[in-house]
């Protein structure tokens, strides 16, 4: 018995079908996907999107907060002027206010998740063409964007522990470090590889290697090693600029 609906197979898709479908039964779903009229990729941003907003809205208040302590510290011990008092307080309420945070976490937030879907649909159709596939670019694009669903998953679950705890989530694995005193401490490089393993990114991984078997038709061994190889090479990005931060951190913190 075919794993594929009778509509799925002649690519009648349709946009909370084909959310359904990557959640449930995702290889007959990208096996459809593949010749179908239209792939919906656009549901996976439009979710994203509402995911941004919700995370934003759960953590900015928390993070002006920290921000407004942050530069409080620093002014303890300054003499000022009454004109550089004034003119320190009004870059505080610009970089401590909510709606600033806010904006600028939802636009780099939506910045950052299309950069991340031309990476991994580039990265997977490349990894295609030197396995030999043939496929066209827009065939892998929604599979690419479809197989970061999960992080999408990801946001509103932490949104939600945020709602909750009142507290900002540790990502993935460095939760290890039960202390903010503990992170600072830690190599840049470790918490960023820490943060960046959790049932998330296997479930993700897992939707890379069977839509490149479904879409590429590559044998399971060549989909299985397209997936890490993606992995590695997005956790090298994250590491290396997780490393030159804490580089220039220090350089400018005199530590």
């Amino acid at each position: 018995m075919s794993d594929v609906s009778p509509s799925a197979a002649a690519g009648k898709l349709t946009p909370f079908g084909t959310l359904l479908g990557v959640l449930f039964r995702p290889r007959a779903t990208f096996a459809a996907m593949r010749d179908a009229e239209r792939g919906y990729w656009w549901v996976v941003l439009v979710l994203g999107i509402l995911a941004l907003v919700l995370v934003t809205v759960a953590v900015v208040p928390i993070e002006a907060k920290l921000a407004q302590d942050a530069l409080a510290a620093q002014q303890e011990g300054m003499e000022l002027s009454a004109e550089q008092q004034a003119q320190m307080e009004q870059t505080q309420r610009i970089m401590t206010s909510q709606a600033t945070l806010g904006a600028l976490g939802i636009v780099g937030g939506i910045v950052t998740m299309l950069i991340g879907f031309g990476a991994r649909s580039g990265l997977l159709f490349l990894f295609g063409l030197a396995f030999g596939a043939r496929v066209e670019f827009k065939q892998v694009w929604r599979m690419g964007v479809w197989t970061m669903l999960p992080g999408v998953v990801r946001s509103v679950v932490s949104a939600i522990a945020v709602f909750v705890t009142g507290e900002l989530p540790a990502a993935g694995l460095s939760a290890i470090y039960v202390s903010n005193t503990e992170v600072a401490g830690a190599s840049a490089a470790l918490v960023a590889i820490l943060g960046k393993i959790d049932i998330y990114i296997f479930w993700s991984l897992v939707l890379v290697g069977m839509g490149m078997v479904a879409t590429l038709k590559l044998s399971k061994v060549k989909a299985s090693m397209t997936a890490v190889f993606t992995w590695l090479l997005g956790l090298g990005w994250v590491v290396a600029w997780a490393a030159i931060g804490q580089q220039i951190g220090r350089a400018f913190g005199g530590g």
